[in-house]
């Protein structure tokens, strides 16, 4: 217990002075796991557990727990070009939600559980006349999860939970076109499309006295995307006329998400007090381009390269017993961006993050309790001098906030 101790204290300094996880992966799939820096891989909190470690749902106390929350996601960015452009991205408002319920069955032995939730997206919105425009100036990513699952009580302190992942998705982009009609209106290319994929989580969960572990992996998930809209609006008559551009077809994209292997540990310091520490490796490569094939010959496909690299995250948590009903938590985190440099595009601007955040529950009755959270997540500045994919270099500074309330029932 005290090299579990000296570890988790030693992480949390590291994390503190070190410097949303990263890309496109929204972290806080619980109001308790937004309070709590994202680690609850390594601890069975709530019913929560059937997303972070499907294993767990044989350790939750109560027979049935019900979890529902949502958060409100704000990431904000600024852009200063190398010929002093400037440009601000208000990234709008996104409304990541999760409903998680949890059971035993008869012997308690086996337990079920549905996971409902939103653990990837993204949403930047550029000003259509900045230096950018004709690379991105709307960039939405969407995703759904549902996950029913199960999980066994192999012995007394071991269980193994396991289920399959049913995910949508969906992309949106709109950027400018180098061309103006007569009445001065820029051109613009509008994109919109979905898909569906299916996918395995598999959650090992140990307890024992005090000490608490947990071994998980998502499996990373392939959207294929066909019959997308693509729309042009404001082209030329001209260049209509000549074929050069049509009104709208169709195209085809692929969007990759990366598999999650996740170890995690928990320590009941006290009646009162929980120490959480948590690992995320995250498989970033498979993102290593998105593309868009249209079905007009006439029209050249669009090839982004991202070359994502793999990233290891870091998160650590508290959850203190202040008062008879009040319950408050925080949490750090480190998460290393899988963007390299001279690789940086504007609809999804990221570097490493240094995240804190805090929370705490209210328990109104014995079976009924509001949770409240905020996290802040701090992206280090990134400044790109020599761009591969656009030759578009400057400096992006950015920040997230993250606000969310859930509630949580028990039977």
């Amino acid at each position: 217990m005290r090299i579990f101790k000296l570890t988790l204290s030693g992480l949390i300094l590291l994390i503190a002075f070190g410097a949303k996880a990263g890309s496109f992966q929204i972290s806080a799939q619980s109001i308790k796991a937004l309070g709590m820096g994202g680690s609850l891989t390594g601890h069975a909190f709530d019913a929560g557990t059937v997303f972070f470690n499907p294993g767990g749902m044989t350790a939750l106390k109560d027979k049935t727990v019900f979890n529902a929350g949502i958060s409100a996601l704000m990431p904000r960015s600024s852009f200063l070009g190398t010929e002093n452009q400037t440009a601000e991205d208000d990234g709008g408002l996104s409304l990541p939600f999760h409903i998680y319920v949890s059971t035993k069955l008869k012997d308690e032995r086996l337990s079920v559980g549905l996971s409902i939730n939103n653990p990837f997206g993204y949403l930047s919105q550029w000003k259509n006349d900045w230096a950018g425009r004709f690379i991105s100036q709307t960039f939405r990513i969407r995703t759904v999860y549902f996950q029913p699952t199960a999980a066994y009580k192999l012995t007394d302190n071991l269980s193994l939970g396991a289920g399959p992942i049913l995910a949508t998705g969906s992309i949106y982009s709109t950027r400018a076109l180098p061309y103006t009609t007569t009445d001065g209106k820029e051109s613009s290319m509008e994109l919109n499309g979905s898909g569906t994929a299916v996918g395995a989580n598999i959650g090992f969960y140990y307890a024992k006295n005090k000490l608490t572990l947990g071994l998980t992996w998502r499996s990373g998930v392939k959207m294929n995307i066909k019959d997308g809209e693509a729309e042009f609006n404001d082209i030329p008559t001209s260049l209509l006329l000549n074929g050069t551009y049509p009104t709208g077809t169709s195209f085809s994209s692929e969007l990759n998400i990366p598999s999650v292997y996740s170890i995690a540990g928990g320590y009941i310091l006290n009646d009162r007090v929980v120490l959480t520490l948590g690992f995320n490796f995250i498989q970033w490569s498979v993102f290593e381009s998105l593309d868009y094939d249209f079905a007009d010959p006439t029209l050249t496909d669009i090839r982004t390269v991202r070359n994502y690299d793999n990233t290891l995250s870091f998160r650590a948590g508290i959850e203190a017993k202040a008062f008879p009903k009040i319950t408050l938590r925080g949490g750090l985190a480190l998460d290393k961006s899988p963007v390299l440099d001279n690789y940086m595009s504007p609809d999804i601007p990221d570097d490493d993050k240094v995240i804190i955040s805090a929370g705490l529950s209210w328990k109104i009755k014995d079976n009924f309790s509001l949770d409240g959270s905020f996290m802040l997540e701090n992206v280090r500045e990134h400044r790109e001098s020599d761009n591969i994919p656009y030759n578009f270099n400057g400096t992006y500074n950015s920040f997230i906030y993250n606000a969310g309330i859930g509630a949580q029932f028990i039977f």
